[in-house]
This record gives C-alpha cells, sequence and structure tokens, in this order.
C-alpha cells in the first residue's frame, strides 16, 4: 500500500507539473474563507504564486529535464533503501523486505523534512526509527542502530565535504598569491 501512495503520488507530481495545477494558490484561497486563519496566516498567496510560477516557468522553458529530475529523485530514495536495507541485514543479522526497506526510508525522509531545526536529527531519529522497527517488528534496537549508522554517513560525507572546500580555498591562495609550487617560471622572450 505504502508503494501505491508513493507511486500515485508521483504520477500526481507530474500532471500537475505538466498541466500546471495551482495546488497551493487554491488550498490558501480555500484557507482565506475562515477569517480566524486568515488573520493567522496573513496574505502568503502572491508569494506562494511566485513560487509555482518559477517551478511552471522551470518545467516549460526546460521540458526534457523533468523525467531525468524525477528518475534522480528516484535514484536517491532507492540508494536510501539500499542502505536501509543492507544496514539492517548487517544488523539483525537476517534479510528485510522491500516493503520495509522503504517504509523505514520514508519515515527516515519525514524526521529528515520535519526536524530540520534540530541538529543532526539527535534523539529524534533514533526514537522515529525505533518505533517504526518495533511497530515492524525488528525491534527498537535495530532502528536505533539504523539512525546511528544514518548520523555515521552524515558526519563521514560532511567531513569529506568540509575537507575538499578547504582543499580548494587553500589552493585557490596559492594562485593567487602566484605560488607555482614548484612549476618554473616563463619568462618573457
Amino acid at each position: 500500500m505504502t508503494l501505491g501512495v508513493a507511486i500515485g503520488f508521483g504520477l500526481v507530481t507530474i500532471v500537475v507539473l505538466v498541466r500546471r495545477v495551482r495546488i497551493a494558490s487554491a488550498l490558501l484561497a480555500a484557507l482565506e474563507l475562515w477569517p480566524q486563519l486568515q488573520r493567522a496566516i496573513g496574505n502568503p498567496r502572491a508569494q506562494v504564486s511566485g513560487i509555482e510560477d518559477q517551478v511552471f516557468g522551470f518545467t516549460s522553458r526546460h521540458p526534457g529535464r523533468l523525467l531525468p529530475l524525477l528518475g534522480l529523485e528516484t535514484a536517491y530514495h532507492a540508494a536510501g533503501m539500499f542502505e536501509i536495507w543492507i544496514a539492517l541485514a548487517l544488523i539483525t543479522g537476517g534479510s528485510i523486505g522491500f516493503v520495509t526497506a522503504f517504509v523505514l526510508e520514508s519515515v527516515n525522509r519525514t524526521i529528515t523534512v520535519a526536524f530540520q531545526f534540530v541538529p543532526m536529527w539527535l534523539g529524534v531519529d533514533e526514537a522515529g526509527t525505533g518505533v517504526v522497527t518495533t511497530a515492524l517488528q525488528l525491534g527498537a534496537a535495530a532502528g536505533i542502530g539504523l539512525a546511528l549508522v544514518r548520523k555515521a554517513r552524515v558526519v563521514i560525507w560532511t567531513g569529506l565535504g568540509l575537507g575538499l572546500f578547504f582543499m580548494s580555498r587553500s589552493s585557490a591562495r596559492t594562485f593567487d598569491r602566484g605560488d607555482t609550487a614548484g612549476y618554473p617560471m616563463r619568462t618573457a622572450d
């Protein structure tokens, strides 16, 4: 069922982008019918409409990029499911199913988006994944272990990215100073 919902959501997304259906603007217009909500949220319809214009403008200017972008997004989630499948196989010593990996990946993405304000999702990821793995009869320890594996991945990739960033900044400064790092200097003839 969860996989069917994801596929359905993907198809609806394609239809919305191709037909330029303004879902967010329509939702805000419906919410503005209630005076209490209108006072609470203000009038963000112009901002939301501007974002919709940007998205629809991109898809109309670059129609050939929509399917590759959706393919990359699908590959991203498939890689996340593969990571979960391997990690849980190593943690539990057994194999898990495709649907289990899909559900855990969906929970992981939801936690990532909903709790962006919590640094490295400390505690939230472990608790949320532990609850879901318990419901899936894998045990809370498997969920906590999975969350720690994901945190280790984030730390490693962040460290690698920062290292490459500082290396590029260092080499850019060296180049700006005119240091040729052992290369012979060219002289004018």
